[in-house]
């Protein structure tokens, strides 16, 4: 049984007014070995919410960061002065310079480069195991599309490749439990290089944002991802929220096999 938690989304806690919720995601996962981490919010009120909970991050093993953006990443300073002995994941290119367009003109979005020193931050350049049954993995293949969101992020004053994207494929007997925040190498391409690194091709559980932005685009890709998850997936459960847009959401929910978190959701695979 894997149990997760979302510690902090865009939306609110329908049931429980004592959380917090903001622009980005933080993600509580406990499985029979192994309780972890997945990034930080945009501020250190992941924290309040986990006591809030009743999760206790002090017995966490250590953390992971998805990618280099500041609403995945901005509270790892309170992170690491409330646990200094907690070790992080991150990729190589996690420092590297990020820069959202989507508002308009270019903002900055990396990670606070204030921790960049610190002992304990291990940082990987290729998927690995993390242990026994969680993997670490690198997007290693293009074959589906891209989110079309993409084209308003830059990554040192070019387009954003994502090699700074790692994603959690976590086995579960015979099957897969994928933890992708914000699935920006497109969920198909990060369930395919899930499958290769593990050589598990039965995914059970799918849980991240898919950065289905607002826009003219909104509604052909959301419809382009029920027919492929039809195609590819038909069996797979999928958790949504974070970075997809309201319209989309709307959209991905007449499948039945699609579900939207907030923050608080507890999501238990069983």
């Amino acid at each position: 049984m894997i149990d997760i938690t979302i510690l902090i989304d865009n939306q609110p806690c329908n049931t429980n007014p004592c959380l917090i919720s903001e622009h980005g995601l933080s993600v509580y996962i406990a499985t029979q070995s192994c309780q972890l981490l997945c990034d930080t919010g945009a501020s250190g009120s992941f924290i309040d919410n986990a006591r809030h909970l009743g999760i206790n991050l002090g017995a966490i093993d250590c953390a992971v960061i998805s990618h280099g953006h500041d609403d995945h990443t901005g509270g790892l300073p309170q992170l690491l002065d409330t646990l200094p002995s907690t070790r992080v994941y991150a990729s190589t290119h996690i420092f590297d310079r990020f820069e959202s367009s989507r508002l308009g003109s270019a903002r900055n979005i990396s990670a606070p480069d204030s921790i960049a020193r610190h002992p304990l931050l291990t940082l990987i350049e290729n998927s690995m195991w993390l242990t026994p049954d969680i993997a670490l993995v690198v997007c290693d293949t293009a074959q589906h599309a891209r989110p079309h969101g993409n084209r308003h992020l830059m990554a040192n004053g070019m387009p954003d490749t994502f090699a700074h994207e790692l994603s959690l494929a976590i086995v579960d007997g015979n099957q897969l439990v994928i933890i992708a925040p914000c699935s920006h190498s497109g969920a198909l391409n990060i369930i395919d290089s899930c499958c290769r690194f593990t050589g598990i091709n039965n995914v059970k559980t799918y849980i991240g944002g898919l950065h289905f932005t607002d826009g003219p685009h909104t509604a052909n890709e959301s419809h382009q991802f029920l027919n492929d998850i039809a195609t590819h997936h038909p069996n797979t459960t999928f958790y949504t929220g974070h970075c997809t847009c309201a319209q989309a959401q709307s959209i991905l929910t007449t499948h039945p096999n699609i579900n939207i978190f907030t923050t608080g959701t507890k999501i238990v695979v069983k």
